[in-house]
């Protein structure tokens, strides 16, 4: 049977109507105080740059919208992702976010 309220669905609004929709459920990682790193020796290891995590970093691009840059550690003897720093800024040329990410 078909929900009477299908259109206030947040995935029917995005897919077939094309609306902008922020949704809890199109998150691939859902936040939770739990998921906060409260160890300050761990968050020290991941600000320090400590040889035993790799870092990534990722980046969305937007002009009006936000640029957002992610920087991310894991390594191979802990099942965790940890997110180091993420910042977001718009109105902003390629030249000065690449100087933000040789300063990151």
């Amino acid at each position: 049977m078909i929900d009477p309220n299908f259109r206030s669905d947040p995935g029917f609004r995005r897919r077939y109507l094309g609306k902008w929709v922020l949704s809890a459920d199109f998150f691939v990682y859902r936040y939770t105080p739990a998921n906060d790193v409260t160890d300050p020796e761990l968050r020290r290891s991941l600000r320090g740059g400590s040889s035993r995590w790799t870092y990534i970093f990722g980046i969305d691009l937007g002009w009006n919208d936000y640029t957002t840059i992610v920087v991310l550690a894991y390594c191979f003897t802990d099942r965790s992702c940890y997110v180091v720093q993420s910042e977001q800024f718009n109105h902003t040329d390629l030249f000065d976010i690449g100087l933000r990410l040789h300063e990151l």
